[in-house]
């Protein structure tokens, strides 16, 4: 059994022989040749996304994972497409009877987030969440990923809110795109990022321009595109909510009467059957505001720093992700140094949150 305190960093771990190049692309091979076992004995289920412009094919194997996968993606459903810029192979042991191969690392082998030792190159993807019991797996010559799961009952709900997430992220790099943990609203011309640490207001900032004219993007993580042109692409239709958001943003409340509530006491919330017409699949960026609580009744903003944005926004992304680093960093600060940034002085009247971003935006001439 492997403990917490076996996880570690590349710096941390013995003397160990190196994996075998090869090794990676088998065991992938291995592990969707099991996903293709489980669809034949469970049946095979087709849903298509189109996320920044590509085209997601998710195939699902069985039913269990399906309404754990699908509700966060489902504002992005598309028509099938002749092929798909990425195709995810979707099970779980429990209902399917199928297990993938053993894992062919050992104890030292598990790195932080989820990575494992030499199971990282270029062309092959790897994380296993050893207490969740999942393991996501991208080949990036393929476009190909396979996504298992020990048993779909035992899905984190953290994970049916921003589903795929590692994958997603390996894959969009490569194309040129980056994960960030932030929220984005905004006009048709233009939309504005939400960034800070929890408590900061970031996700009840963004959730009020919900009933507002603004139009939405995200409220968690959404996707941005660096070339040509900084842009910002919807990734997820939820929200998680706690009590006292539930008491400043009452147009919630009633999504939260049979929402899920996680251990931590937050509702999650899918915002697409509600609020479908409020979703924009992608706007070009032109503000970055970091959100803070006055403690006054008027919301006002005031500019600020590209490193104040950075600092505000770079480390909740890249320590939630799984070889989340260097190129993640660089990549956020290149778009924050060309980015008008500003503190967003929240206040009481919430209200007022959405005109002052609306009018932020409108300024920088949206």
């Amino acid at each position: 059994m492997i403990e917490r305190g076996m996880l570690r960093s590349e710096m941390d771990i013995p003397d160990l022989p190196p994996v075998l190049s090869e090794e990676p692309v088998m065991f992938f091979s291995d592990v969707f040749e099991s996903f293709q076992t489980a669809s034949h004995q469970a049946g095979l289920s087709e849903f298509w996304f189109d996320i920044g412009g590509h085209k997601l094919q998710l195939l699902f194997a069985g039913q269990s994972l399906v309404e754990r996968v699908r509700p966060a993606l489902c504002h992005l459903a598309c028509e099938p497409a002749a092929k798909a810029d990425l195709s995810i192979g979707i099970f779980d042991s429990a209902s399917t009877g199928v297990n993938p191969p053993p894992t062919p690392w050992g104890p030292y082998d598990y790195l932080d987030r989820g990575s494992i030792r030499g199971y990282n190159t270029e062309r092959i993807r790897c994380a296993y969440y050893i207490w969740s019991g999942v393991l996501a797996m991208l080949d990036r010559e393929r476009n190909q990923a396979v996504y298992w799961l020990r048993d779909a009952d035992l899905h984190p709900m953290y994970l049916t809110g921003s589903p795929l997430l590692p994958i997603l992220y390996w894959w969009m790099e490569g194309k040129g795109s980056q994960y960030v943990h932030a929220g984005a609203v905004g006009t048709a011309e233009g939309c504005a990022l939400l960034v800070g640490r929890g408590g900061s207001g970031k996700s009840t900032s963004t959730l009020a321009c919900l009933e507002s004219e603004l139009f939405f993007l995200a409220e968690d993580y959404c996707l941005l595109e660096i070339e040509p042109t900084p842009t910002i692409h919807s990734l997820y239709c939820s929200a998680k909510v706690d009590e006292n958001s539930l008491r400043l943003l009452p147009h919630l409340q009633p999504l939260a009467e049979n929402a899920p509530v996680d251990d931590v006491g937050k509702s999650m919330l899918f915002l697409d059957e509600a609020y479908g017409s409020k979703f924009v699949r992608s706007l070009p960026l032109k503000a970055i505001l970091l959100p803070t609580i006055s403690g006054k009744r008027d919301t006002r903003y005031r500019p600020t720093t590209s490193i104040h944005a950075l600092r505000a926004l770079a480390p909740s992304t890249v320590f939630q992700l799984p070889g989340g680093g260097r190129q993640a960093f660089e990549s956020m600060a290149v778009v924050a140094r060309n980015t008008p940034c500003f503190v967003l002085e929240t206040g009481t009247e919430i209200d007022q949150i959405p005109r002052v971003i609306g009018n932020i935006l409108a300024e920088l001439g949206t």
